[in-house]
């Protein structure tokens, strides 16, 4: 049989230069890390040894601008899938900053641009599509301040319906490379950040994920992907929500703004009363 990856998505860096709250990757949180190239190539072969193709893939974080190789990652993912779908997800602030080294690499390699535009940036979504369309790269714009899909990621108390939580969740097809292992869903993957900040961790079990690196991988992995097909879900969806649950995206800086009115708004009341 031919065991085809639908999609695929892997870091290069963990950190971010924003601070969302309802960040999937929990970046807002993690520390400071950019990803080895020769480690990035090393995972990718494996998992092409493993599996028969992938497409697409999906180089994020954290924010993958901040890498200061990721020409490299661009060149070496087209050498491992000449003909896939490739893109970088990226928040766009630091787009334009970028040298036409970087643009033209993104050219010659095919590579779409996948730019979620958050409140508060200030980033000119007209002016990067413009300099994207100069240099022939593709590219997909997302404005998060008119998107209000956004929903609590997890819960906490670990007493969900596994079976709810997987039929009704957004995230199980957004399969995800991270440290030789391959996830499902970017939740797992990622929660070793969110147990640094929590005294109680929360646990990812043995079956939650493959081990590309492990004997039969290619057997497991097949199994491992069935679960979408046979609505089966994993033992980590205890911790995620049943249903999707609406919340209000916010950042440190709309936090602080917020505190800053408080405070005005606070000062003007002390004022007003001392008038009177």
């Amino acid at each position: 049989m031919t065991l085809n990856i639908p999609y695929l998505e892997t870091h290069v860096v963990d950190h971010c230069n924003l601070n969302c709250d309802l960040c999937s990757h929990f970046s807002n949180i993690a520390p400071k890390r950019f990803v080895g190239l020769d480690w990035f190539g090393k995972q990718l072969a494996r998992l092409l040894e493993v599996a028969d193709s992938i497409e697409p893939l999906a180089l994020l974080g954290g924010e993958p601008t901040l890498h200061p190789e990721l020409v490299g990652f661009v060149h070496l993912s087209r050498t491992y899938l000449p003909r896939a779908h490739i893109e970088i997800a990226t928040n766009g602030t630091l787009l334009a900053s970028k040298g036409a080294d970087f643009w033209r690499a993104l050219a010659e390699n095919r590579i779409w641009l996948r730019i979620t535009y958050y409140p508060g940036t200030r980033v000119d979504a007209r002016a990067i599509a413009r300099l994207a369309g100069d240099y022939g790269v593709g590219c997909g714009i997302r404005d998060l301040g008119k998107d209000k899909s956004w929903y609590c990621l997890l819960n906490a108390r670990g007493d969900s319906d596994p079976r709810l939580a997987f039929a009704n969740c957004p995230s199980r097809v957004c399969h995800t490379l991270y440290e030789g292992r391959f996830y499902l869903c970017p939740r797992p993957a990622y929660i070793h950040f969110w147990n640094r900040t929590q005294s109680k961790p929360i646990e990812v079990a043995r079956s939650d994920y493959v081990d590309i690196f492990g004997e039969n991988a290619r057997s497991v992995l097949e199994q491992y992907l069935g679960r979408i097909d046979r609505s089966e879900a994993l033992e980590f969806c205890r911790w995620c929500p049943e249903r999707r649950q609406p919340v209000e995206w916010t950042s440190a800086a709309t936090r602080r703004g917020r505190a800053g009115l408080v405070r005005k708004g606070l000062a003007f009341w002390v004022r007003g009363r001392q008038g009177q």
